[in-house]
């Protein structure tokens, strides 16, 4: 197999690239292009740290037909080690999260316009429409914006450019509870405590457990209403 190489540290050795896109002439470029992109964002979706140098080391010896410089049972246990190592980060990282989130609620809920209720769900009413409420059985069709107290986000309708339409009863509770005091045209900002999120175990590797969610949530319209 014919490479173009750039050397790196520790002898491993990188494909060449470029940020330009018309360097790649052939269908087989543009798409080892993609699959490398994607790979990499599997990756980051799974939070996983990669060394650079070694994991370029193991796709070259892969693409050329090598054996790998593990045997089996060392493979097993390296793996092994690496999943209690990001099973143990992930605990860490549901620690400080759940941390975080109770102070966050305990300060949000004394700021100006932050409705607190008995459930644990905050609110704030960012924009009052005046259309009907939808019950429980009801299908709505929202834009959203869904971030972390850190304010990082990890979801946004107005970013795709289209709302999603979906029951009020299929959704975190949350926002099950949000909708129903919502009238259509209003816009409001939830602010929702793990167990009315996505709880201990939270969602993939974006959304940690024991997150509090902030959503602004703006409700356009009830199906068939």
């Amino acid at each position: 197999m014919k490479y173009s190489y750039l050397i790196l540290a520790a002898g491993v050795y990188l494909p060449f690239s470029s940020t330009n896109a018309e360097a790649y002439k052939t269908n087989s470029e543009k798409a080892s292009y993609v699959f490398g992109y994607e790979m990499a964002g599997r990756l980051g979706q799974m939070n996983i740290d990669v060394d650079m140098a070694a994991f370029l080391h193991g796709v070259k010896d892969q693409l050329d037909k090598k054996g790998m410089l593990f045997t089996d049972q060392e493979r097993m246990a390296i793996m092994d080690a690496f999943r209690a190592d990001q099973d143990e980060k992930t605990h860490q990282r549901s620690l400080a999260s759940e941390d975080e989130g109770k102070k966050f609620l305990l300060e949000n809920g004394k700021k100006e316009g932050v409705i607190s209720l008995p459930t644990g769900l905050q609110y704030k009413v960012l924009k009052e429409g005046d259309g009907p409420m939808p019950g429980g059985l009801d299908k709505v069709k929202v834009h959203y914006e869904g971030k972390l107290v850190d304010g990082t986000e990890f979801d946004s309708s107005y970013k795709r450019g289209e709302p999603i339409t979906f029951p009020v009863s299929r959704v975190i509770p949350g926002w099950t509870q949000g909708l129903k005091m919502m009238k259509v045209g209003s816009k409001w900002q939830l602010f929702i405590p793990p167990h009315l999120g996505y709880g201990k175990s939270g969602a993939g590797n974006v959304i940690p457990g024991n997150a509090v969610l902030i959503f602004q949530l703006e409700l356009l319209g009830i199906e068939d209403k």
